[in-house]
């Protein structure tokens, strides 16, 4: 009877977490069993996590952001090869999953247990969070990371844990975020900041000041020659600083959307904003006026956590939601807090979770629902319709080294690369996929016109459907644009059939039976 009661008990206490754990667990699995190809970013991960180390060194240190998750892979793969999209994704999966049963339990300890409900709720809902947990990239691993580190920043300095065994762990865990991702630099800033707010002794200061110079200067081996690699006048002219990303964004839009993704009824984004302002506001004001130290320095704290790097990001204009995940975690205790706090009837407390699950679902259901992106459709169409002297072009370069891994025609997969080097394919990606390139009509056409010479058709991929200038420099040159289809999934990505002038049908050379 006794047994029996614990674990009536144990239910009681935990079934929230499980019955979250079970739904967040439903979405994930039913993404990555629905993901086919790589796209770009992930096949960027994969084939520089396995090319000789001699070369894995040279492009890790190139590249934009440091090497772990890279590393990480690279001994991932050797255990399941690179040829299986499900099982290279799958620890992404695993560490998201984990990271929702931590914040549970970090809220539930920090606040209670209604925080933590809708806290691990918003996050299982989450649509970026659905998306990067089904992807071989970084950001499941740094979101881990990131929120393990807070708990343990937690428990050396607001609850006095301070063993040397946490410490070790402690660094270690920061040392893994810094050779994370860039955005990671904002964690040091953020805990250092609080160190002053907490008002630590001189002797955990100083512990945590050394340490983290320690591990600075680790990370500076990687950071200078990455950094002198990229010192040219194209460095500002970064994807994500173009006005498409950024012509209908702003820090309520960016806010919205770590919580939701982004096609969103005006109904539903403006419904959400006043929730998410007024919790916001709410937890401000109880900052204000509250009477307990410790827990008005942990407001604070998950404030500093939640809006540094968004707001310093938001003013150089970047507004790319992947770049904020790391923040989004306070502001899911921030919410779970101020709904926690300002209802007290837990009828209406659990009408509010309905309602909030009313509200995000739909979103979370059609991320989970997507597959997000394919290759195959397109690659299908050119194998079958190729011809001997046609040619496949894909704008932006990059995408070739994708495109290359599932294309298995006859003909060649060229990218628009307008630079004078001499460096190789990957050089190239590394040092150059981020920027944009500078260009204009006239070059493009005489790069375009290199091919028309010889081909009969060409195969035109890009990233939206407008008519740019290669196609005008088709058309202009009496080329026929005779077929248009767009990639499966989420993404924008289109290819575009090109005949030649006096074009008559010529045997292909498919390669599909």
């Amino acid at each position: 009877m006794l047994k029996q009661n614990k674990i009536i008990t144990h239910l009681k206490e935990w079934l929230p977490l499980y019955l979250i754990f079970i739904f967040a667990s439903f979405l994930r699995l039913h993404l990555l069993l629905l993901r086919d190809t790589f796209w770009f970013d992930e096949m960027f991960s994969v084939h520089f996590a396995n090319l000789p180390w001699a070369d894995a060194i040279k492009y890790w240190t190139l590249e934009t952001n440091p090497p772990l998750y890279t590393l990480f892979l690279r001994g991932w793969t050797s255990i399941v090869g690179i040829n299986n999209e499900l099982l290279i994704r799958l620890p992404s999966t695993i560490l998201g999953l984990a990271t929702i049963v931590l914040l549970y339990y970090f809220t539930y300890k920090i606040i209670n247990k209604k925080a933590a409900i809708i806290s691990s709720l918003t996050l299982t809902l989450s649509g970026v969070h659905i998306f990067i947990n089904s992807e071989a990239r970084v950001y499941s691993l740094m979101i881990f990371l990131t929120l393990l580190s807070y708990f343990l920043f937690y428990q050396i300095f607001f609850n006095g844990k301070n063993k040397l065994s946490v410490w070790l762990i402690y660094f270690f865990i920061n040392l893994l975020l810094i050779y994370s991702h860039l955005t990671a630099l904002s964690i040091f800033v953020t805990q250092f900041l609080s160190l002053f707010l907490l008002n630590v002794e001189k002797k955990e200061f100083r512990y945590w000041f050394f340490g983290h110079v320690l591990i600075g200067a680790s990370w500076l081996i990687w950071f200078v020659p990455s950094l002198l690699s990229k010192l040219n006048q194209n460095s500002l002219s970064a994807w994500y600083f173009r006005p498409v990303t950024t012509a209908y964004a702003n820090v309520l839009t960016l806010l919205v959307s770590i919580f939701m993704n982004e096609d969103l009824t005006p109904f539903v984004f403006t419904t959400f904003g006043i929730i998410l302002i007024g919790a916001i506001v709410f937890t401000i004001l109880k900052t204000k006026n509250e009477t307990d130290l410790k827990q008005k320095r942990l407001l604070i704290f998950l404030q500093l956590w939640a809006f540094l790097l968004i707001f310093s990001g938001s003013i150089i204009g970047v507004f790319v939601t992947k770049f904020y995940v790391i923040s989004s975690l306070p502001l899911y205790i921030i919410l779970g807090y101020s709904v926690s706090r300002a209802v007290k009837n837990t009828k209406i407390f659990y009408a509010i979770i309905i309602f909030i699950i009313l509200l995000i679902t739909p979103g979370a259901y059609t991320v989970s629902n997507s597959g997000i992106f394919s290759w195959t459709k397109l690659i299908n169409y050119i194998e079958t319709n190729e011809t001997k002297n046609s040619f496949t072009i894909i704008t932006p370069f990059n995408e070739v080294l994708p495109l290359q891994k599932y294309y298995h025609g006859q003909r060649p997969i060229v990218g628009i690369y307008l630079r004078e080097d001499n460096f190789s394919l990957e050089e190239r990606i590394v040092r150059y996929n981020w920027n944009q390139q500078i260009t204009d009509k006239p070059e493009l056409t005489k790069w375009l016109e290199q091919y028309l010479k010889t081909a009969d058709k060409i195969f035109y991929i890009q990233y939206t459907d407008n008519f740019d200038w290669m196609h005008q420099i088709f058309v202009e040159h009496g080329w026929t644009l005779e077929h248009k289809q767009r990639a499966n999934g989420y993404v924008d990505l289109y290819l575009f059939e090109f005949h030649a002038p006096n074009y008559s049908t010529t045997s292909t050379i498919s390669t599909k039976k």
